[in-house]
């Protein structure tokens, strides 16, 4: 038992030691897609294109038409490596029916909240999503 404890102390302090050696940042940015016509289901849609891309869908809110996807390392990477980050995306769907927001924000070391990744990440889902839309009309 002994053991154990000291090498969950050893992982848990390297893990601490790599995260602070490891540059956080974070970065925000809000984006837009426009539809030419009002999609089927889009809760269903984005929950699809937000598995396919391997987020968790963590919210959804119908009334609203807004889907919250994100990302987050787990607990045992965070100890052992010191990899932290987080990603959420906020998906929502206008009034009208025709326009798409899309905020998202993201944080972390060892790149997670660098800008350039998130723009790739967003450019990703925005392409997905808009090819989702319009093949399911």
């Amino acid at each position: 038992m002994r053991v154990i404890m000291t090498a969950v102390m050893a992982l848990s302090l390297s893990g601490c030691a790599a995260a602070i050696g490891g540059r956080v940042q974070t970065f925000s940015t809000t984006d837009t897609i426009a539809l030419q016509s009002r999609p089927r289901d889009f809760v269903a849609s984005v929950e699809r294109v937000g598995s396919a891309l391997k987020y968790d869908v963590v919210g959804i809110d119908r009334a609203n038409n807004q889907v919250t996807l994100g990302t987050s390392p787990s607990m045992l990477t965070s100890l052992a490596i010191g990899k932290y980050g987080t990603f959420s995306m906020q998906v929502t769907l206008g009034s009208n029916g025709r326009a798409v927001s899309i905020i998202t924000s993201a944080g972390g070391n060892y790149g997670q909240g660098d800008r350039s990744k998130v723009d790739e990440r967003v450019a990703a889902f925005k392409t997905a999503l808009t090819r989702e839309l319009n093949g399911a009309r």
